[in-house]
């Protein structure tokens, strides 16, 4: 496989690999990511399944604008370049085609220098059988930046180019926004929604929201979500977080399933809403939120299905899940990282794994999605590794609450702790453990006088660091008091970065692990850094 623009575009970074390697390399990412974690290291799993086609599949692209009409992503190692990528290979051809035209109006003198005033422009592609293709038209520019007789004109001048251009809104964002799209879009012309079929149902596309990138790859994924409620046996009640347009809950109500869809983009849930289709609800909100008013009034589902973003689910929401008590629960995921995290913490909730499958929804990426399907089981107890000064050591997951223990590890942290026999005095035993801070500390340092610290590495402006000392609230409180506080600390961390690390890097705890227990006297107790917070030191760029 090749492309003209491969070497300076940064979207197809597996392209200069066959196939069939592409394939391998996305199969061992899903074994290496469960890997991480002994509950699921020989979880069945199967190869990812090939797309069909693995070329001009994308139904929505989403190109940065160029101060010359570029339309494209940027270039590799620049963050700031617009590379114009004219003939993309993955892309469906109707989106190739509005994009020439585009490119042509942005370089019109007639219209002025609106492609210095666009940031961005969403292109959604949908089909019917029978019909052909339609597209809907997003231009995203920074707020108060075109007038709007400015995107008027555009529209107008692109929906005379391209027939196939069934609507235009502009999207408004900050100039300082990371996400390419903003909260709010207005339409310009013609319609706000076109019908696309997407396996066995046709669901509404509408401006910004999501959709799978792979049209046939979404079918399978819909199939084995059916299979696998379907197995449930009779009409069983569903709950689909993360919904969309409402494609698995309409595939599920096809199969005699009853489905509360919930869906927090609004425009999204309000189309599905207004299809009133048999066995579906759709409500508008927060997944967190819908579960936890759900599981207070003792509401209960025979089946769960969560398809969420990149970051995973939250804690909370895995909790709330639990609560629930379903038969089933069936989870898509776009991160084998974050879907492995996400499945430890439910074996300890009592849901585990059972199989694990993986599709290749993104040819030619290193990305691939996996779907896992769990059914209820024993809550994972306490595990006692080893005894110390005549006391058990135990491990203390994360999340984990430590009640019962001395040296329990941070809120939300993991490691080792100890279970005091009686007339053990809890200060004759010391701790050291490793801890992601937020900047960089000196190089190594005493506070206060009792805890004291090393720096180990640097990645990103944050440093890995080992501390060692008596109590490890204590020590973490005073890492906070020098400017360095553990990330993710629901204590001690601020909000925004605890926020950042959950979106880019999958950490949804304390940063915290106790790998080192010792008393005098006695061989030392290790533990190993769990599978979760490796993957968030990968992922940042720390060296342990």
């Amino acid at each position: 496989m090749s492309c003209p623009h491969l070497d300076r575009c940064s979207g197809c970074p597996a392209m200069h690999l066959d196939y069939p390697a592409q394939l391998e390399k996305k199969a061992e990412r899903v074994a290496r990511a469960l890997g991480g974690y002994p509950e699921l290291a020989g979880l069945e799993r199967s190869k990812a399944a090939a797309a069909d086609p693995p070329l001009a599949y994308r139904s929505r692209a989403k190109w940065m604008v160029g101060k010359d009409g570029e339309l494209g992503l940027f270039a590799k190692g620049a963050d700031h370049e617009v590379v114009d990528i004219p003939e993309c290979r993955v892309v469906e051809p109707v989106i190739l085609e509005v994009g020439r035209a585009l490119r042509g109006i942005l370089r019109d003198p007639a219209l002025g220098p609106v492609a210095g005033k666009l940031r961005a422009v969403d292109l959604r592609a949908a089909r019917t059988k029978g019909a052909g293709a339609r597209v809907l038209v997003t231009f995203v520019a920074p707020r108060n930046t075109l007038a709007r007789d400015e995107v008027v004109a555009l529209a107008r001048a692109l929906e005379r180019a391209c027939p196939q251009v069934a609507g235009v809104a502009l999207n408004e964002t900050s100039p300082r926004a990371i996400q390419v799209l903003g909260h709010g879009t207005e339409l310009v012309s013609g319609v706000s929604s076109v019908p696309d079929d997407i396996g066995s149902v046709t669901v509404t596309a509408t401006f910004g929201a999501f959709v799978q990138a792979h049209r046939g790859q979404a079918a399978a994924i819909e199939q084995a979500i059916v299979d696998a409620v379907r197995g449930l046996g009779g009409a069983p009640r569903v709950l689909e977080l993360f919904a969309g347009s409402g494609a698995f809950a309409l595939a599920l109500a096809g199969a005699a399933a009853r489905v509360d869809a919930v869906e927090s983009h609004a425009p999204a849930a309000r189309l599905l809403a207004e299809r009133d289709a048999r066995g579906v609800e759709a409500h508008a909100a927060d997944a967190e939120v819908f579960v936890a008013e759900a599981a207070a009034s003792g509401l209960r589902w025979d089946a769960v299905v969560v398809d969420p973003p990149r970051r995973g689910l939250t804690p909370a929401l895995r909790k709330a899940i639990a609560t629930l008590e379903p038969r089933l629960v069936v989870y898509v995921s776009c991160s084998p990282e974050t879907l492995a995290r996400d499945l430890d913490h439910f074996a300890r909730l009592g849901l585990t794994a059972t199989k694990v499958s993986a599709f290749d929804m993104i040819p030619q990426t290193d990305e691939v999605e996996a779907l896992a399907v769990l059914t209820p089981s024993a809550r994972s107890a306490r595990a006692k590794v080893s005894t110390l000064a005549g006391s058990n050591v135990v491990e203390i997951a994360a999340h984990e609450e430590g009640r019962g223990v001395a040296l329990p590890p941070p809120e939300t942290g993991s490691g080792l702790a100890l279970e005091l026999a009686p007339g053990t005095r809890r200060h004759s035993v010391s701790f050291s453990a490793l801890a992601l801070v937020k900047g960089v500390p000196r190089k190594r340092g005493t506070i206060r006088g009792r805890s004291r610290y090393v720096r180990l590495s640097v990645a990103s402006g944050h440093a890995l660091v080992r501390i060692e000392g008596v109590s490890p609230a204590q020590s973490a409180s005073e890492l906070a008091s020098i400017g360095h506080p553990v990330i993710g600390d629901p204590k001690r961390c601020d909000e925004a970065t605890r926020r950042h690390f959950f979106e880019k890097h999958g950490l949804d705890r304390a940063a915290w692990h106790t790998d080192r227990l010792e008393a005098e006297g006695a061989p030392p107790v290790t533990s190993p850094i769990p599978g979760d917070l490796a993957a968030v030191l990968a992922s940042v760029g720390v060296e342990i």
